[in-house]
């Protein structure tokens, strides 16, 4: 027996999203059926539709979001219908060679959590679900590997950021960053991956946050998250921006969120020598060049943080703790909500800059 659901279907890279009616299976013994409170749209996406990553299609696309379990499979014990969920687009096994050495992050064996799972249209061909989960959907079927049981009262708008947004942001600064109170930061890129990056900054006790931006609304949005400075890399060189605001030696840690190797090479550049740079983001396409003698001289450490570095299982929860008691700031991060039928709408305001993170929010 199949279940229907509404869909934004994207056919061809670089086209408009259309919204369909497709069926999903009904879960297998170790997947669940969600009904969706929220999705994000993340960066990442915009990606795909755009044709920047190249990528099967027709494919739904969506990984940021959170729902409600409604049905679940005869192998799962530890959750039931009703129960609160947030998506999680890089699932893990917990027994593979890096699961067990506590990177669960680069499962090796993640890909086979992608399988068997998607939608059919109305001629029957298969819909590529995005990272497994297709959550630019109503009603999806998801491995239970790809979800973390949440108990809150947090709304879906909020909720739906932990799955992506606060996990990999939060996550780098908690895990990857190796930040000590009193620290000097810059974040560079300011999305909502970068808005994150600057809460996790403020929870972990830096002095000084500098938050590198070109565009004026994301940067003021960043005072209000825990930046104590902006940069307008359009405005003077960004990195003797930076030098000004640490009296000519550069901050302790560096974390890029873009993902352009101009980006990257300008964190590195803006972190003192002996200092830490991060990079989150991903897909610039242009190598980094580096000659081996500044590499060595300045003593940087280099670290590239996939999903926030830690397991989703423990990490979300507690990320959830830190918005429940005031420590996230959610509320400020969601711009504006969309429905489903206004997803093209949304993607053009990701696109013009208008949004730090706009959601689509089911009915």
């Amino acid at each position: 027996m199949s279940i229907k659901t509404q869909a934004a279907v994207l056919r061809e890279a670089g086209k408009r999203f259309e919204i369909e009616e497709l069926q999903i299976a009904e879960p297998g013994p170790n997947q669940l059926l969600l009904r969706l409170g929220a999705s994000g749209i993340c960066h990442s996406d915009e990606s795909i539709r755009s044709g920047a990553f190249p990528h099967p299609t027709p494919i739904v696309l969506g990984h940021e979001g959170a729902g409600i379990v409604e049905q679940v499979g005869t192998a799962i014990t530890d959750i039931v219908p009703g129960d609160c969920v947030v998506c999680v687009p890089v699932p893990s096994c917990g027994v593979c060679y890096t699961c067990l050495r506590g990177q669960t992050e680069i499962c090796e064996r993640r890909m086979e959590f992608f399988v068997d799972i998607g939608f059919i249209d109305r001629a029957g061909e298969k819909v590529v679900p995005f990272f497994g989960l297709g959550t630019f959907a109503n009603h999806i079927t998801v491995n239970r590997q790809s979800v973390v049981p949440i108990k809150t009262e947090l709304p879906f708008a909020q909720l739906a950021l932990f799955g992506c947004a606060i996990q990999t942001g939060v996550g780098a600064v908690l895990n990857a960053a190796d930040l000590k109170p009193g620290a000097t930061v810059a974040v560079v890129g300011c999305g909502g991956v970068g808005q994150s990056i600057i809460q996790g900054a403020r929870i972990a006790g830096a002095a000084k946050i500098i938050a590198v931006d070109p565009n004026a609304s994301k940067r003021d949005a960043a005072m209000t998250m825990g930046a104590t400075d902006t940069v307008d890399p359009g405005h003077h060189d960004p990195i003797e921006q930076v030098r000004v605001l640490t009296n000519g030696r550069g901050v302790d840690c560096a974390l890029e969120a873009v993902g352009l190797a101009e980006t990257i090479l300008g964190a590195f550049r803006m972190a003192r020598i002996g200092g830490r740079v991060v990079v989150t983001g991903a897909g610039g396409k242009e190598d980094i060049c580096l000659s081996p003698n500044e590499l060595i001289h300045s003593a940087r450490t280099i670290v590239t943080s996939q999903y926030g570095s830690g397991p989703p299982a423990r990490d979300i929860p507690a990320f959830v703790s830190m918005a429940e008691n005031g420590q996230l700031k959610l509320k400020e991060m969601v711009s504006k909500t969309y429905s489903l039928d206004q997803i093209n709408d949304a993607f053009d305001a990701l696109n013009n800059n208008e949004v730090i993170r706009a959601v689509i929010v089911y009915e």
